[in-house]
């Protein structure tokens, strides 16, 4: 897939959920942000498959969600709350570009070194996802969405998604994202994902779940 910076098209930058505020993450925010991922990804279905061995789970995610963090920075938009207790990352993808081959290479090879013996599986998890994302229309791309675990199931990362769809759906843009648990596809659907195509297989492991949203037609 191929990403391209874009200028923001967050309708509403201090997009308020209760009393907290969606914002822009800074660059400077990446390791505090990467540690935060990991944790939240700890018991994750497909992360317990990236990275089988639970000791060093913490250690190798911290290492390979700041690679992601660094591209979407780059490429992208970092998303949090102003309580910092959530991130969310997402790209811009457009059909019919081509694909920078130096960018491409450079996050192969940052990935394998950050990830060590995993890096063959994520080899197969990344060309799976591939295969099955969408590539014929815009849209932006939920890479992750992560919530601290003392703050997970409290509303957080609905408000940070429900902001965003918003103003993707003031821009006539459609989201993507693969649901890597079947309570996230739960949430998901509410939010007006809908699954498409065949659930992405992993060799011996769980089953993410590719999920289109097209733009909602909001009452006036």
């Amino acid at each position: 897939m191929v990403y391209e910076r874009k200028g923001s098209d967050v309708a509403d930058r201090n997009g308020k959920n209760g009393s907290h505020q969606v914002v822009l993450a800074e660059p400077a925010r990446r390791d505090a942000l990467a540690s935060l991922m990991a944790a939240s990804f700890d018991q994750d279905p497909v992360s317990a498959w990236l990275f089988p061995d639970a000791e060093s789970r913490a250690a190798v995610q911290s290492r390979f969600f700041a690679v992601f963090l660094d591209m979407v920075f780059s490429f992208g938009e970092v998303h949090t709350m102003s309580t910092g207790n959530c991130v969310a990352l997402w790209l811009p993808v457009e059909p019919d570009q081509q694909e920078d081959v130096e960018t491409r290479t450079a996050f192969d090879e940052r990935m394998r070194q950050a990830l060590g013996a995993y890096a063959d599986r994520f080899d197969v998890l990344s060309a799976r996802m591939d295969e099955a994302h969408p590539v014929d229309e815009a849209h932006q791309y939920l890479m992750f969405i992560a919530v601290a675990p003392e703050q997970q199931c409290s509303g957080l990362g609905t408000g940070l998604l429900t902001n965003r769809l918003a103003a993707l759906d003031e821009l006539g843009r459609a989201a993507y994202l693969e649901a890597s648990h079947p309570l996230n596809q739960k949430l998901y659907e509410r939010l007006g994902f809908q699954a498409i195509g065949a659930p992405i297989e992993l060799p011996d492991g769980p089953q993410l779940v590719p999920m289109w949203r097209p733009p909602q037609v909001r009452d006036e």
